[in-house]
């Protein structure tokens, strides 16, 4: 014989009140039968401790212990290398970015024209100066190949893109301002 629907609601209620009106008990039973289904499922979670130490003991070990600590301190190393190296990539990454910026000055300061092109996260990547007939590129990278580069040279009479045609300066690592200032005076006059 099945239960009606109303004692089955109630039996997987835990509101003794909804409890006692789905199935007709009253509130306290439906109290005690709430109890005791905790009581089940929580003596259900609990583990023996005498189970979980033997089953633990041979990572407690002296030897083990220590293990385990010089693996941390490993990982610890590792990770504080890592962050360390990160920070160093940026820092030298930015102090580029400045000696950009300072050689598109001395550009702008020989009387070029300048302009800024941005990359896809929104920094200054290129300096583009141009003075009377003379254009100058300043950047930390070469234009890279694409499939769009490509496609236009190709419609343009030529097998593949093959980079910027005019004169370049390409700044990789900080520099200070008197070597930007020479060096975009000798690569307008293209000897550099």
């Amino acid at each position: 014989m099945t239960d009606h629907p109303h004692k089955i609601a109630a039996k997987m209620c835990y509101s003794p009140r909804l409890a006692a009106r789905a199935s007709g008990l009253t509130v306290d039973d439906c109290r005690i039968m709430r109890d005791k289904k905790s009581a089940r499922y929580t003596e259900r979670q609990r583990r023996d401790p005498l189970i979980d130490a033997k089953t633990t003991r041979l990572w407690r070990t002296p030897s083990a212990r220590r293990r385990a600590q010089e693996e941390e301190g490993r990982r610890l190393a590792e990770f504080r290398a890592a962050i360390a190296r990160e920070r160093a990539c940026e820092e030298h990454a930015e102090a580029t970015r400045r000696s950009l910026l300072l050689a598109a000055r001395a550009a702008r300061a020989l009387g070029f024209v300048v302009r800024s092109s941005r990359d896809r996260a929104g920094r200054i990547s290129s300096y583009y100066c141009r003075r009377g007939d003379v254009t100058l590129r300043i950047s930390n990278h070469d234009i890279p190949a694409t499939p769009q580069r490509d496609y236009v040279a190709q419609m343009h009479g030529r097998d593949c893109h093959d980079g910027y045609h005019g004169r370049q300066l390409i700044i990789d690592e900080p520099r200070r301002y008197e070597w930007l200032r020479r060096a975009v005076v000798l690569t307008a006059a293209g000897r550099m």
